[in-house]
């Protein structure tokens, strides 16, 4: 379970709720620095856990360049973009197996590669939990970006 240490935000929301029309002039630009931020953390915890054989995943974590509006609530959502160079899978449900890893198979292969020295242990792929690893590097950092341009007139 990430532990996310957000200091300085409710100071931030508290300035913004005294200016609401600043607020709402200011709120695109901030989630796009934040945005950023967010990426970066995601790159440095795939480096961590050595996700990077291709790069394909690497290289297609992102963010769509406008916020995007659901009521009154604006956001952004940072994943892997795109699909793998076949075509079929797409890179969100690749990140998706790497953070959450596989229970493999019971079939006889499986449990014949297990019997083999060179994979022992459980079938399938080992959960990293890499993105809530992401999502703690960025956090801090993330409301500094956002404060950074709120304090920019």
């Amino acid at each position: 379970m990430p532990r996310l240490d957000v200091r300085g935000l409710d100071e931030l929301i508290a300035d913004m709720t005294k200016e609401p029309v600043r607020a709402v002039a200011k709120t695109g630009a901030m989630l796009l620095a934040g945005a950023e931020t967010v990426k970066q953390g995601w790159r440095q915890s795939a480096k961590e856990h050595d996700l990077i054989d291709t790069g394909a995943l690497f290289d297609s974590i992102g963010y769509a360049g406008e916020p995007k509006a659901l009521g009154d609530v604006k956001f952004i959502e940072i994943y892997p973009q795109g699909k793998r160079s076949g075509g079929k899978t797409r890179q969100a449900t690749v990140a998706y197996v790497l953070h959450y890893g596989t229970t493999g198979s019971a079939s006889w292969r499986s449990k014949a590669r297990l019997r083999h020295k060179k994979f022992t242990g459980r079938p399938g792929i080992p959960a990293t939990h890499w993105v809530d690893r992401a999502e703690e590097i960025a956090a801090g950092p993330l409301v500094e970006a956002m404060v950074k341009v709120w304090k920019e007139k």
